[in-house]
């Protein structure tokens, strides 16, 4: 791949843009949430759902929204600047032209924010994440998707002695660090500190290098453990890993566009990503994911208010058998979900965040795709636009990092400590 541009100039522009470290997520995520939880759950208890507010840190969003135009500008010069000289450069270009599309997506889900206008960033949400069709919904209606006992990993007596050993933030840190030498993965790290609320996989940390972060204070069961090692190692860290691998391969040592490699490695959109470390999961516990997350977004998308959302969430709550803390607790987080990024929760107009319909329609179409091609899990990372960009181009191949079922490695290693 020819580019007039030089790698100086190429990484003043991605530093500049922080092209990769856009969080759409955090975006929406309102400043009021703890808040607004407590008021929430403290009316949902007594069968009350009235509409909330929700405040944004609208001055810090405003400093993302105001980068627009300059990326605009930088994705024509860096475009302008390439010239193909091979069908994998050409989907290189096609990649990095669906990546920008996407980051201008990302972008105007934060101006509808900043913006108050549940319609502007609706339509933004939809075109980074799609939409649940009434089709999806009918079949969540239906019920759960069925397992298939043959193609789990563990054996039924092996997953129940798991869920009876409990493990500390030194036992994962343990665990995480072997399953990464166990599959090649190196260069990351593992910490444990104060500063982690959840398992964390980040790219980059303030020493420069990958991590794994765990909360100081975080226990899980023996089979939890094992399903966190499928999921956020083999299929997370691997998944970015082979991709980067891929494009720093195919671009060569000496390209001055190496800096875009982590921009091309993982899309914004995580309907592969999330889908294939679900796959893990199912394939480890027997569990398949929820249709809840689903259900609850395609009603938002044909109802005019998070009181009729969360209603609704509540009553489904406790006809399965939860108590009113536990229903109001339910009702919270995936109306929550849903509806986070609204300015408006009186009248939402079918604003719905479809991110998370990612896990179980993203669940299943990796189910589909592994048997297309086996090589689309392997890069799930990438979207399925990418994968098949370069699937087409007749030049992916066996990725650097093989999947070498670090979670049954695991298990076995977690039940001979026991024995």
């Amino acid at each position: 791949m020819k580019t007039n541009l030089t790698t100086t100039e190429v990484s003043n522009l991605t530093e500049h843009l922080k092209l990769n470290q856009l969080n759409v997520v955090e975006a929406v995520t309102p400043s009021n949430v703890a808040e607004v939880k407590s008021f929430f759950i403290d009316h949902a208890i007594r069968n009350d759902f009235p509409n909330i507010e929700f405040r944004y840190d609208l001055d810090k969003l405003k400093q993302c929204t105001v980068r627009n135009s300059a990326i605009e500008r930088a994705r024509h010069r860096i475009l302008d600047s390439l010239t193909p000289e091979s069908s994998a450069d050409q989907a290189i270009c096609d990649i990095l032209n669906h990546r920008f599309n996407q980051l201008g997506a990302a972008n105007r889900i934060i101006a509808g924010v900043v913006n108050q206008s549940n319609d502007e960033t609706a339509a933004a949400v939809r075109d980074l994440y799609g939409t649940v069709e009434d089709s999806d919904f009918y079949e969540a209606v239906r019920g759960p998707l069925k397992s298939s006992p043959n193609s789990i990993l563990l054996s039924e007596s092996e997953r129940e002695q798991l869920k009876n050993i409990n493990l500390n933030a030194l036992d994962i840190a343990k665990y995480f660090c072997g399953a990464l030498d166990y599959c090649g993965l190196k260069k990351w790290d593992v910490e444990i500190g104060k500063q982690y609320s959840s398992i964390d996989a980040r790219d980059i940390n303030l020493s420069g290098h990958p991590i794994l972060g765990i909360p100081f204070d975080r226990q899980v069961t023996g089979l939890k453990l094992v399903s966190l090692i499928g999921h956020e190692i083999n299929c997370h860290i691997r998944n970015v890993e082979n991709s980067r691998a891929w494009f720093t391969e195919h671009l060569g040592d000496d390209s001055p566009l190496l800096p875009l490699v982590p921009f091309l490695s993982k899309s914004f959109s995580e309907k592969n990503y999330e889908g294939i470390a679900k796959l893990s999961d199912y394939l480890t516990t027997g569990e398949v994911p929820s249709s809840s997350y689903l259900m609850t977004i395609a009603l938002a998308q044909h109802v005019d208010s998070w009181s009729q959302i969360a209603s609704y969430n509540y009553r489904r709550a406790i006809a399965g058998g939860k108590s009113r803390e536990a229903a109001a607790n339910s009702a919270w987080i995936h109306t929550y979900r849903v509806l986070r990024g609204a300015t408006n929760t009186e009248h939402t107009n079918g604003y719905a965040f479809t991110k998370d319909a990612g896990y179980l329609l993203g669940f299943k179409r990796m189910r589909e795709l592994r048997k297309i091609n086996s090589l689309y899990p392997e890069y799930a990372s990438l979207s399925e636009f990418d994968t098949k960009s370069l699937l087409d181009a007749d030049q992916i191949a066996t990725p650097r990092y093989r999947d070498r079922n670090p979670a049954v490695w695991a298990a076995h290693q977690i039940l001979a400590r026991q024995a």
